[in-house]
């Protein structure tokens, strides 16, 4: 019996890094990687069932086939992968590994119905919190076994991340663009700047602009920077983001900033539990933080983070959702 697990080919940007992340934790337990390559062509029905049966040509039976859901390609795609695994292998056991839902994040929720098709023919899934599991639930979805992982890992061995910061800096960092994410063109601040990540350059001139860079280059340089990560979701989006969770939460931690995120956030009840930064209502409240917080409890806040740092950058979260889904798809 192996265990399998997709990967996603032929994408940049946060789609891409989770995959190739998720992978690579996977390869240090056992698991086998079934490559997939963006796929936008308008195959037949035949050349697209001789491309996947070639893919899925090692399956063989009572595996394990882990898929890293949205592939990017299509719920047609997606929907003959998985008809094709059991087709070809009617023992094979189909984990879904949840890292986003596509109508959700566009807003059209409605939609979700053309992907049941999908979900259902997972005996487990791993999804980021008990309330994407629940909603899923309530809206028809037949799988039996949810596995949650609760936070994105960002692993690094950079000896220079393993220590918390001891010094404040009253700055926000922010590891995306203005074009993306227009709360940084609105971000009000002179005395607490917003440094961001990114192509686009803004007008506004309360942001400092820093050139993208590489993941491991990116952690230290927030490291290196210090002050506080920050995520903020407009309110339309809320609602997806009290169920699923940022890469961004796991880089802050893997770099060593405390957060500060907005009211309703999944990771909220994480930050808050473990005091690792803040859970404010506006972006006033979060400034205001920002101003107003001592060294002393800043540098408290900072070995907190430095301590659940130490597991993403191990790879703990994904690895132990992995570990425990094969063992609930494997069981009778």
């Amino acid at each position: 019996m192996s265990i399998w697990m997709t990967n996603l080919h032929g994408i940049k940007g946060t789609a891409g890094l989770a995959q190739a992340i998720s992978m690579d934790i996977g390869r240090k337990i056992g698991i086998k990687e079934i490559a997939l390559y963006c796929n936008h062509y308008n195959d037949s029905d035949e050349v697209l069932n001789a491309r996947l049966d070639g893919i899925c040509s090692g399956i063989e039976g009572n595996d394990v086939v882990i898929l890293q859901l949205p592939s990017w390609s299509g719920t047609r795609y997606e929907k003959r992968l998985t008809e094709r695994i059991k087709y070809r292998m009617p023992s094979a056991h189909i984990v879904i590994f949840i890292h986003d839902i596509e109508p959700f994040m566009f807003g059209n929720w409605d939609d979700l119905d053309q992907w049941m098709p999908i979900y259902n023919q997972a005996e487990a899934m791993i999804v980021p919190t008990h309330f994407m599991a629940e909603y899923l639930r309530g809206h028809d979805c037949k799988c039996p076994k949810y596995v949650c992982h609760y936070a994105w890992d960002n692993p690094s061995e950079l000896n220079e991340l393993k220590d918390s910061i001891m010094q404040m800096n009253r700055l926000v960092q922010f590891p995306s663009g203005p074009s993306k994410f227009k709360i940084l063109n609105s971000w009000p601040s002179k005395e607490v700047r917003l440094h961001y990540y990114s192509k686009d350059k803004s007008d506004n001139f309360n942001l400092i602009r820093h050139n993208p860079m590489p993941n491991q280059d990116l952690i230290l340089q927030m490291h290196d920077l210090g002050g506080y990560g920050i995520m903020w979701e407009p309110p339309e989006k809320l609602l997806y983001w009290s169920m699923n969770t940022s890469m961004k939460f796991g880089a802050y931690m893997s770099a060593g900033l405390p957060v500060i995120l907005h009211k309703g956030i999944a990771q909220q009840e994480l930050v808050e539990k473990y005091h690792l930064g803040k859970a404010v209502g506006s972006i006033a409240e979060a400034i205001d933080f920002v101003k107003n917080t001592d060294a002393d409890e800043y540098v408290e806040m900072a070995k907190n983070v430095n301590k659940i740092g130490n597991l993403t950058r191990s790879g703990y979260f994904i690895r132990q959702a992995l570990i425990k889904v094969v063992d609930e798809a494997l069981k009778r």
